[in-house]
Order: structure tokens, then C-alpha cells, then sequence
């Protein structure tokens, strides 16, 4: 991201979301390590960016309780940022790199691998060749 003020105001956004708890599992990634996925100029993001709703029984319907998730996440992306979903796509354990852990075609593949039964690596630092 190269304009500092939008840099300023992506940082005071993510440190608004997590001291209010509206994205509590706002993650930022290095680069992408998933095949296909040019790195953008701005930060890779990932988060629940929906709604927070309730269930109103007497009208039988959901209700918005809270529309910040999203309207940040409208306003990262106005800065530059790019936004991924956070049950989609997890870190690399060696270089911090965004990885895909769901698909989002018939064709796709894991670009990751399981070290152990709890460290996740992506394939490139997993043959030994991240940056």
C-alpha cells in the first residue's frame, strides 16, 4: 500500500475492529500462497465480514444487530485492501502466507501441507523455498 494516509487508515479500521471486538478474528497475511493469486499493493485480510444478526421469533425473521463487520470491510476494500473469509483461508505456520483451506472449484487442490497434526505449511515452504 503505498499512499501512507490510506495506510493510516487501514491500521486505525483493524485497530478499531479488534479493541471493539467487531472482527475478533481479523487476520493479516504476508502474501498469498495459493496458486493463481497475484499479491495485491494492499494488505490481504481475512475475517467473518457478515452481519451480526439475531432471530426475532414474533416476526419470524433475522435481524441486523450489527452492520460494522461489513461496512468496515466496504471500507478496506475502498483502501486498497483485499478480503477473504476466515473459514476459508488460514496462515502458513513458516512465512505467515494466506492459504486456502476450502475449495472454491471442483478442480482445486491444496496448496498446503500437514507438518504434524497441528502445523499447517504451505507447499513452497514445505519443500524448503519461501521467500
Amino acid at each position: 500500500m503505498k499512499d501512507t494516509r490510506a495506510r493510516d487508515r487501514v491500521s486505525r479500521l483493524c485497530e478499531y475492529a479488534m479493541r471493539e471486538n467487531v472482527l475478533p478474528d481479523l487476520r493479516e497475511y504476508a502474501r498469498y500462497c495459493e496458486p493463481g493469486y497475484d499479491d495485491p499493493e494492499g494488505l490481504i485480510l481475512s475475517a467473518d465480514w457478515n452481519d451480526r444478526d439475531s432471530y426475532d421469533a414474533a416476526t419470524r425473521t433475522r435481524v441486523v444487530t450489527d452492520n460494522r463487520p461489513r461496512r468496515i470491510g466496504d471500507l478496506l476494500e475502498r483502501l486498497g485492501c483485499e478480503l477473504e473469509w476466515c473459514d476459508e483461508w488460514t496462515a502458513c505456520e513458516e512465512c505467515n502466507g494466506a492459504i486456502r483451506t476450502q475449495p472454491d472449484s471442483m478442480s482445486w487442490t491444496p496448496s498446503y501441507v500437514w507438518e504434524d497434526e497441528c502445523t499447517i505449511v504451505c507447499t513452497e515452504c514445505a519443500e524448503g523455498g519461501a521467500l
